[in-house]
């Protein structure tokens, strides 16, 4: 069987010793324990703290990088994967993933949930589980479900790491919600 891959979405702005780059360092280090493979963007932030707390657990890395950015990929990733754009970009890292996960970002954080969520309500990607950390993100997912239309009950929500990679490494694909 295949390791699980987990796509890492978050902000490029933090750093170590933020308290966001701290949860992405433990949240990549629980991946790499439990056999899983961390897939992120590949640069800075939340991206190479994931990819350093799986490195930390001799974990396997991937970062997916755009030749529209100037930046160069961060060290701890195993295998770059560069496309032309960051829309391509943002598909790639979907499609190469199994589960995702959406930490605090700015308005890239905020484009990627946006796609998952799209792209699943609309069933145009296979249900996969997806989770949403930390309060900003329960109070958008709350603000979102006002609307009679958004139905977001298959983003699961956590408050904790340990909460995230039980959620991950509990679930398969046959077994997420359908709300």
């Amino acid at each position: 069987m295949k390791p699980k891959h987990v796509c890492v979405f978050g902000s490029s702005k933090c750093r170590e010793g933020n308290a966001g780059y701290e949860t992405a360092y433990a949240l990549g280090r629980g991946i790499a324990e439990q056999g899983g493979v961390v897939v992120n963007g590949g640069y800075g932030g939340v991206m190479e703290a994931s990819a350093k707390g799986a490195k930390s657990r001799n974990g396997r890395t991937i970062g997916i990088t755009t030749k529209e950015f100037k930046s160069t990929c961060n060290k701890f990733i195993d295998e770059e994967r560069k496309v032309n754009s960051w829309q391509e970009r943002v598909f790639a890292l979907m499609s190469t993933a199994d589960a995702y996960v959406i930490l605090d970002g700015g308005t890239g954080t905020l484009v990627e949930f946006s796609v998952v969520v799209e792209m699943m309500s609309k069933k145009l990607i296979p249900r996969k589980p997806a989770i949403i950390y930390g309060p900003f993100w329960r109070s958008v997912k709350d603000i979102l479900e006002r609307n009679s239309e958004i139905k977001l009950g298959f983003i699961e929500t956590a408050g904790t790491v340990d909460e995230m990679i039980r959620f991950l490494f509990k679930n398969s694909a046959h077994d997420i919600k359908t709300k």
